[in-house]
């Protein structure tokens, strides 16, 4: 991540404007900050079994910002394991294993149709 000198600009005329607020932004998500973060949520899932918490534990307990730098940089993040990827292990296929279930079988509408047929005999034709 490449970091620039970024000059902040106090004056009541300027503060709004279009460049002084890209230049927050890119202060607010600097390298340094994208850092801290990832040692908080790695600090946090070492907590936790090495599982980062979900998301609602994560904003009640005061972490939201530090998920939302997640959500904007994930390649820095994707060492960490969420809780989400622990839930997705359960359902993957175990080499030399069954299938948890078999493939769904779909009915055709028409079929479906001709059974309520069967049922309402005052069924329109179409």
């Amino acid at each position: 991540m490449a970091t620039q000198i970024v000059e902040l600009s106090y004056d009541s005329a300027d503060r709004w404007s279009d460049r002084n607020l890209e230049a927050c932004r890119a202060l607010r998500r600097s390298a340094q900050t994208v850092r801290r973060h990832v040692a908080v949520l790695e600090a946090v899932a070492a907590e936790h079994g090495g599982v980062l918490p979900p998301y609602k534990w994560l904003n009640a307990n005061g972490y939201f910002a530090s998920y939302n730098v997640m959500m904007e940089h994930p390649a820095d993040f994707k060492h960490i394991k969420t809780f989400e990827q622990q839930q997705a292990e359960k359902y993957q296929a175990k080499p030399g294993a069954a299938k948890i279930m078999s493939p769904a079988k779909f009915k055709k509408t028409v079929g479906v149709q001709r059974q309520w047929r069967s049922l309402r005999p005052y069924w329109p034709e179409h």
